[in-house]
Order: C-alpha cells, then structure tokens, then sequence
C-alpha cells in the first residue's frame, strides 16, 4: 500500500512505533487530527532514515491538528536537512575510457527531497518554529541534472506545490523564506508552489507587505488563504 491514513484517530506517540512500519514504500502519510507530539515526530522521521536510505520517495505529509509545537517543528526542519548518500549515474569523462559512458558514485541527496505536499496547521508553532521550517524548505539542495561529469545542483528548494502553515504563528523570516522558495522555483522550469495557506498565523504588517509585493509576481501561485489576520490588512 502507498497510504497510511490514520486522520482523526486520537493517536498519541505510542502509536507511532507501528505506524512508521509500514514506512518502506508509502508515498502519502495521512496523520492528522491525532495527539502526536514532538516525540512521536522524531519515530517519524528517524523511520525516513532508516527505510529510505536511498532518498525518501515521500509524496505528503499531513501533521495537521496535532501538537507538535515548536520543538517538533524543530525536529521536522533538522530532517528537511538531512542529506543519505544514494548512487547516481554520471557520464565519465577520463582518459581511456568510451566517451559517454556511465559510472555510478555517492552524492548526498536530501532525504525528504520528493516532498511536495506538507500540512502543518493547528500545532501550537511558533514564529521560531515555522521560520525554522520554512528556512529548511528554502534551502534544500535539489538535483535538477544528473547526466554529466558532476550531478547539476541547485539551492532551489523543495519542490512543494502546498504548504499549509495556517493556526501556527508565521513571522517575517518565514515569510521572507518562503519568498526565497515561490522566486526560485518561478525562476526555472521546476513548476512551483500553487497552494499557500497561512490562515490565523498573527501576520504583521511587514510580513503582509513581504507577502503581498511577491505573491502578485508569483506565477504558479493558484490559492492563498490570508483570512483571519485582521492586524495585518486593513
């Protein structure tokens, strides 16, 4: 199976154990409205590590309505950054050998790199914690080429097409960050961010301006919710 989806079951950590079992091949991974905590997160994503050594073939990831809270934001940023090591195909370039010809070699490769789908709303995240998130989103390293000498990589980010950050607090920094995400990706050809949710995050009035002066430039964007931060649009 490719899903786990446990919405809605009032789970705590201990459950976690058995849940990240089924981590080998899942590809949507459902959990919201639950009790986890920043401890049953760090089962999680020490599951990642451990069945994915090869990079995470992980699609979504639904945390929302738990309490996670700003050290289990914390925890999930460490785990955007980590980077395993996984065999890539290069062409070789050196002396004697077939113009052309493929060697395989370790690079480091993000581990959540195939992310595209993060919900995070409702967990009591403060403006440490989603400024912590968003900075790790922003500056995953993504591997746009591999057929050359040298893997082509480029700081452009996750290739997230929704981020749900909504009932959490979001600051300037994060706003800032996920700024850097939505002009990198609009910049190539990777596609790009097209669902933003920031709902009840006690904006202020420098970040809505941040947000306002990219989000009317940003061309992937289809969907932004802003609704209930009255302090920051009036």
């Amino acid at each position: 199976d490719y899903s786990i989806d446990a919405t809605g079951r009032q789970m705590t950590d201990r459950y976690m154990p058995a849940l990240v079992e089924a981590l080998q091949t899942t590809k949507f991974v459902r959990l919201s409205q639950n009790m986890f905590t920043f401890q049953g997160l760090r089962i999680l994503t020490r599951a990642f590590s451990k069945y994915n050594v090869n990079g995470c073939g992980l699609l979504h990831l639904d945390l929302s309505h738990n309490r996670l809270g700003t050290h289990g934001a914390q925890v999930l940023a460490g785990a955007l950054r980590v980077e395993r090591s996984k065999m890539i195909s290069t062409i070789r370039k050196s002396a004697g050998v077939a113009p052309g010809s493929l060697v395989s070699k370790a690079f480091p490769v993000p581990l959540l790199s195939s992310l595209r789908v993060l919900k995070l709303r409702d967990n009591g995240i403060s403006e440490a914690g989603t400024d912590a998130i968003c900075e790790a989103i922003s500056s995953t390293k993504v591997l746009l080429s591999q057929w050359s000498q040298q893997p082509n990589w480029e700081h452009v980010g996750l290739q997230l097409v929704a981020l749900d950050l909504s009932r959490n607090e979001v600051g300037l920094t994060g706003i800032k960050a996920i700024e850097k995400i939505v002009r990198k990706q609009n910049h190539g050809s990777h596609g790009g961010l097209e669902r933003l949710e920031l709902s009840w995050t006690t904006l202020s009035i420098p970040a809505a301006t941040v947000l306002w002066k990219f989000v009317s430039k940003a061309a992937s964007l289809l969907h932004l919710d802003v609704s209930w931060n009255a302090g920051a649009f009036h």
